[in-house]
């Protein structure tokens, strides 16, 4: 009997300990899918970044600092309670770079490796006996798994084929409601976004620090537009840039909560939820006067990314600086420089940016086949998973 209650509690143990192994597997695969797929989107993030305004940019410099962001972020990651390394050696190399590519006859899409422009990174996370890293297991052999290794792969995707704008419960676009003039079909104005900003005729006076999130005094590789309401003898249709009216009503109190947080669904409400660029170019209730009251609202916010629109036809409803403007499409930005003017208007400084968010709909993500076709933005990105 002895014998017998030893030999089942042997079985029992083994037993016991092949589950833990197997437990212990599933979790530390769980933790290498999380820290690969963190590592992708962090580079992916990085690709999406403000280099790709600048000319003459190093692409291999680009690819480098993405990936050793992956690589940063990974270690960051505990696998089985140790940082998560990626390796970029000769033989290995853990985060790789380059774009999906589909085939046209069998609509199959697979992962083209290059490191010009790439907007896809691939990342792969082993742990291993043949790396030596192998996970400890409580009775390594004995499980039928791949025993003390693991391995996964996670891949990101940047896309900017941007059609439309849409919240989602508890995410709002993150907008200011800000309008700049895109064009002057006549010629004659010089304070366009496509002149300034486009054809790179802007001053570039102010940088922005991403390690300290501070505005920074000179040149860096991207020139700025200066943004001016209606003057105070003027028209309406001077100012190159309005703000404008998403479901505010232009009342300071809810400019302030919306400059701060965002474009909400309630706020998109009168465009159905969404601002579709690819079916229309949205026409938008604005106010051309910029006073004290805008400077105490946007000062706040210098440094921080945002996206606004652009428009071409501003129509004034009187003297005051009320009307409505026709949108064409977003663009990203900083303010960099909130300053009164002596007859009381703002100047406000603004330089484009590139930024991410979810809010972004693609022109794939869109069924209906009566759509405009809209140029990829050069501001902004969706950043998501694609394995």
């Amino acid at each position: 009997m002895a014998l017998a209650a030893v030999i089942a509690l042997v079985v029992m143990m083994l037993a016991v300990a092949l589950v833990l192994d197997r437990l212990w597997l599933e979790a530390v695969t769980l933790e290498l899918t999380t820290g690969a797929e963190a590592a992708a989107l962090a580079a992916g993030r990085d690709l999406a970044g403000d280099d790709l305004l600048r000319q003459d940019v190093d692409q291999e410099q680009r690819v480098d600092n993405a990936r050793n962001k992956a690589i940063a972020i990974a270690a960051q990651n505990l696998v089985a309670g140790t940082p998560l390394e990626l390796r970029h050696t000769e033989e290995i190399h853990d985060v790789r770079f380059g774009n999906k590519v589909t085939d046209e006859e069998t609509g199959r899409t697979d992962f083209e490796e290059s490191d010009d422009n790439p907007k896809t990174v691939r990342v792969h996370a082993e742990r291993s006996r043949s790396r030596w890293n192998p996970i400890a297991l409580f009775m390594q052999g004995i499980s039928s798994a791949p025993v003390g290794d693991a391995a996964e792969d996670a891949q990101a995707t940047i896309d900017n084929t941007l059609v439309a704008l849409r919240p989602y419960d508890h995410v709002s676009v993150p907008a200011l409601p800000l309008a700049v003039l895109q064009s002057d079909p006549s010629g004659k104005r010089k304070d366009t976004w496509q002149t300034q900003i486009d054809n790179r005729q802007g001053k570039d006076q102010f940088g922005f620090d991403a390690e300290s999130g501070q505005i920074t005094e000179g040149p860096d590789g991207i020139p700025e537009i200066v943004l001016q309401g209606m003057p105070v003898k003027g028209k309406p249709t001077d100012a190159n840039a309005v703000i404008l009216d998403i479901g505010t009503g232009l009342q300071t109190d809810f400019l302030r909560t919306q400059i701060e947080t965002g474009w909400t669904t309630e706020d998109l409400s009168t465009f159905d939820g969404i601002l579709n660029f690819a079916e229309s170019s949205p026409l938008i209730k604005c106010g051309a006067a910029f006073g004290s009251d805008v400077a105490s609202l946007l000062r706040p916010m210098i440094g921080q990314p945002r996206i606004i629109l652009l428009y071409t036809k501003h129509t004034p409803e009187g003297s005051n600086g009320l009307g409505t403007v026709r949108t064409v499409e977003p663009a990203a930005g900083r303010v960099m420089d909130v300053q009164a003017n002596d007859d009381g208007t703002t100047r406000i400084v603004f330089q484009p940016t590139v930024l991410t968010t979810r809010t972004a709909v693609l022109s794939s993500e869109i069924t209906s086949d009566e759509v405009r076709v809209l140029a990829p933005n050069k501001y902004i990105y969706k950043l998501q998973l694609t394995h």
